[in-house]
């Protein structure tokens, strides 16, 4: 009688792997454990940082002290990446975007205080879904350029601290061509909301986001709890807002009904 165990096909076994830390996420470092082959790259290790959030819970970081690894490390990995309102000093975070410049980054959302324009050279060309305080990213509000080429393909939209509540002010969002979702976060603009419905003929929802509380150290963790549901396909504001007008499509709810829950 054979005793010894018996073995997978080393494709089928890192299939059971990659299941496995898709669906559980938070026992990828356990799993990384279990074998060298499963620590490799092509396994697990580069799933390891797909999404990254950089939180750093101190008053004044320097920039050595959240600066990240080489560019080609993040380049091969991130695709998600949210920088919270911890990162409070620009070199810091120009030295984050800048080594990830070369990853496909999808979604990027920066809970930070005022970006500034110096960051627009490192905003990914694969990016689809940012959340940020678009306004101050190009200098101020009244510098915004939503034709910026570094906009061109992005499809979801969330934007903190909207200013202005005139159509000419937004009109920009009309001229973004892959924009299918837009959301103001923390404050309604009913002239703007207005318009985008009337100009922005291939946006498919259109919504005002309330974040909820924040923390005593002023992080709005709600919003970061959202991202990373979001991000691990888990379900967050966008796909809720999906869930709503399949329902309203189908006759499963209200044409009327223009609420969904909120944070959990």
């Amino acid at each position: 009688m054979d005793s010894r165990l018996p073995t997978l096909p080393p494709e089928l076994e890192q299939y059971i792997f990659e299941l496995a830390a898709r669906r559980y996420r938070s026992s990828i470092p356990a799993f990384l454990r279990v074998a060298q082959r499963v620590h490799h790259d092509v396994w697990l290790q580069r799933m390891l940082y797909e999404s990254l959030l950089v939180d750093i819970v101190r008053n004044r970081p320097t920039p050595n002290e959240c600066r990240p690894a080489a560019s080609d490390f993040f380049a091969s990995r991130v695709r998600h990446l949210c920088v919270t309102s911890s990162i409070r000093e620009h070199d810091c975070l120009l030295a984050l975007l800048s080594s990830c410049k070369d990853a496909p980054i999808t979604s990027l959302a920066l809970f930070v205080p005022f970006p500034n324009p110096d960051f627009l050279p490192y905003i990914p060309p694969t990016l689809t879904r940012p959340t940020v305080d678009v306004q101050y990213l190009f200098g101020g509000p009244l510098k915004l350029n939503l034709a910026h080429p570094a906009l061109a393909r992005i499809t979801h939209l969330d934007i903190i601290q909207p200013a202005y509540d005139t159509w000419g002010f937004w009109s920009g969002l009309a001229q973004m061509p892959a924009l299918t979702h837009l959301a103001f976060r923390d404050k309604y603009l009913p002239h703007v909301v207005a318009s985008v419905l009337a100009q922005c003929g291939g946006l498919q929802a259109v919504g005002v986001v309330w974040s909820g509380g924040k923390s005593g150290k002023g992080e709005d963790v709600h919003r970061v709890a959202d991202w990373e549901r979001g991000v691990l396909g888990e379900g967050d504001f966008w796909s809720r807002a999906d869930e709503l007008i399949l329902r309203k499509t189908t006759g499963q709810a209200k044409a009327s009904q223009c609420w969904v829950q909120g944070f959990s």
